[in-house]
């Protein structure tokens, strides 16, 4: 296993042009949201003594506190933030299908992946629509009947007990369902590249997944593992440090863009491991 882990990684890493190549553009996207979100509140609240407040640690109240009085600024911000989110996601489905393809076909860099990646733009948009329709619906299958069940937590409970563990039931159900149409939307598109036509690369996704499903989703939650040993690991390393200083400030954003790289990398790597599920990658 462990083999197998170290040859993934190895092909993780020869697409290390890729994965930057999406860094660099989520990178992008979150600058231009930071300085609109920076231009629009500091013109509006720069003299503020509640952002002072928020200088010395991290405040819920301040925040809901300065959103509340301030509708009008932040909804400025919002209406940018829906604006670039769709541009965002066109952009992001074209650098993953580039990198998929390559993962797929074997190519290496850049050039490949925004040459492929604009090829199977509009289906892979329609796999990640479909996606998102999928999450809606069990979203509405599993957490409706919880809801309806459940009722007011604390009229129906006894105590906070049987609540939490219902709840731990209900994300667990999820998270089996969000691995699975993970699984199946990167396997589609695979079959879509070398071939298949759009319903026909679903059909065989879901055979994929059928036959893979313990596969697939140890790899789920490998990733799901790291993501959240990786979001201790910067809570232990930032904690509630607040902005005392710029050298701080500095640290912040370095640990953040290097924790931002290292979630692309995760992802290629899941890309990967789906590919080589044949080859008994976990089991």
């Amino acid at each position: 296993m462990i083999q197998r882990l170290k040859h993934i990684w190895n092909r993780t890493s020869a697409h290390s042009a890729e994965s930057f190549c999406i860094y660099i553009c989520q990178l992008i996207f979150s600058l231009l949201i930071g300085l609109i979100f920076y231009y629009t509140v500091n013109d509006n609240l720069g003299q503020s003594m509640a952002l002072e407040q928020l200088a010395s640690g991290f405040d819920r109240t301040v925040i809901m506190d300065m959103i509340n009085s301030n509708e009008n600024v932040f909804s400025s911000v919002l209406s940018w933030v829906m604006t670039l989110t769709p541009i965002y996601l066109i952009v992001s489905t074209w650098l993953q299908g580039g990198l998929l393809f390559n993962i797929k076909k074997g190519e290496i860099g850049v050039i490949s992946q925004l040459k492929n990646g604009i090829k199977y733009l509009i289906p892979f948009l329609g796999f990640a629509l479909l996606s998102f329709v999928l999450i809606i619906l069990l979203a509405a299958i599993i957490g409706l009947p919880f809801k309806s069940i459940i009722g007011d937590p604390l009229t129906t409970f006894s105590s906070e007990k049987p609540f939490v563990i219902s709840l731990f039931i209900l994300i667990a159900i999820f998270s089996v369902c969000i691995i699975g149409i993970w699984g199946l939307s990167i396997s589609a598109r695979y079959n879509y590249i070398e071939g298949a036509p759009f319903w026909k690369s679903i059909k065989l996704g879901l055979a994929f997944l059928k036959n893979h499903f313990f596969k697939v989703l140890s790899i789920g939650y490998l990733l799901i593992g790291i993501h959240l040993l990786l979001a201790l690991i910067y809570y232990l390393l930032m904690g509630d440090r607040g902005a005392p200083s710029w050298l701080i400030v500095l640290f912040a954003i370095l640990v953040q863009q290097l924790f931002s790289i290292a979630r692309v990398f995760i992802r290629s790597f899941g890309y990967i491991a789906l590919d080589q599920i044949d080859d008994e990658f976990i089991g």
